[in-house]
């Protein structure tokens, strides 16, 4: 017979038959998949011994890369949405003038003028957009850059049960070729 791709109406199917709960299926399919509500990883991850952190806390974060292109500093990818530089009004190729009252020579001045704050800090900006300068301030946010690590690794304790949980989760299924 012809391939048929899987549709979600087939996964959620699949899903409530495996676990024999047809109501669990139709809410998580609602909730998370073709709905915006957004799991709780932290908890399901530390059921198998995981940790999901912060990779930088506390650290001042723009949202966005800033490049040197033709001896001039600017935004070189577009401002993550909701990001400071988002925020600010800041789009890609966006020509960083001043920070705070001093010139920008380069990309490494400015990141060192923003980790020398702190999160919710606020910076006057001076840019060139589009042949027009302008100022706005930047209100700096936390890094919001996520790592996923052992239990072991952040000297936190795992217990029989996470263990098992671990390696039920990801121990292998696979059968050896006789």
């Amino acid at each position: 017979q012809p391939e048929r791709p899987y549709t979600l109406a087939d996964l959620e199917r699949v899903l409530g038959e495996t676990i024999e709960d047809q109501a669990f299926a139709a809410d998580f399919f609602r909730r998370y998949v073709t709905g915006t509500e957004v799991m709780d990883y932290a908890t399901l991850l530390a059921n198998g011994g995981y940790l999901l952190r912060l990779v930088n806390p506390g650290y001042p974060w723009l949202g966005a890369t800033v490049v040197s292109r033709a001896g001039v500093t600017i935004i070189g990818s577009s401002p993550t949405l909701g990001s400071p530089l988002y925020e600010a009004g800041l789009e890609v190729g966006a020509v960083l003038l001043e920070v705070d009252g001093s010139p920008i020579p380069t990309p490494r001045y400015f990141q060192d003028v923003v980790r020398s704050h702190q999160v919710g800090d606020q910076l006057s900006l001076s840019y060139e957009f589009r042949g027009e300068e302008k100022r706005t301030t930047l209100t700096l946010t936390e890094d919001p850059d996520l790592e996923v690590v052992t239990f072991e690794s952040a000297n936190l304790g795992v217990s029989e049960a996470i263990l098992a949980f671990r390696e039920g989760w990801l121990g292998s299924k696979a059968v050896a070729p006789r």
